[in-house]
């Protein structure tokens, strides 16, 4: 005589497996969403490190002063120009800027708190018009990048990589 084996699921095996799937995504899903902001976040402060260092470089290279300007605010944004300051919003007294730039519609979970801007002397890259750069998230997560006055670019801060504290 034979038995009947079980040959796949009842309907009380499945709703326990999609309770539990259920627990375990409510459980992520905040997790993955603060993952995606810092993520965001340092891609903000590398692109801008990337600048700084590139504008600091140029005015080395081109014997000219190079600006780095910012607009913290809602609509925040920063931008890279030789010879003189810069709008990088593009609608000011100032002209636009002409070598590059970095803005929120670009780190949509970012916001820039507050900047100083920043000049470059010729000859040797140093930054007498320096200061910091301060990003943050909806979530808390906070990192800054801070210029010196020999025109040298790092960031610090709790979500930075490997940085230190600020």
């Amino acid at each position: 005589m034979r038995t009947r084996g079980g040959a796949g699921f009842t309907l009380l095996e499945l709703a326990a497996v999609l309770a539990i799937l259920a627990i375990v995504l409510a459980a992520a899903v905040p997790s993955y969403a603060q993952f995606l902001q810092r993520q965001q976040l340092r891609g903000a402060a590398d692109a801008l490190l990337l600048d700084l260092r590139h504008a600091r470089q140029l005015s080395v290279q081109t014997r000219k002063p190079v600006f780095v300007s910012f607009n913290p605010g809602k609509n925040w944004c920063w931008g890279v120009s030789s010879g003189q300051p810069c709008d990088c919003n593009g609608g000011g007294a100032l002209p636009a800027c002409n070598i590059g730039g970095g803005r929120q519609a670009d780190y949509k979970s970012v916001q820039m708190d507050s900047a100083a801007d920043t000049e470059f002397t010729p000859m040797l890259g140093q930054a007498p018009r320096h200061g910091g750069i301060a990003f943050s998230t909806a979530k808390g997560q906070r990192l800054q990048v801070l210029v010196n006055g020999m025109g040298r670019a790092q960031q610090c801060g709790p979500d930075a990589v490997g940085a230190p504290s600020c």
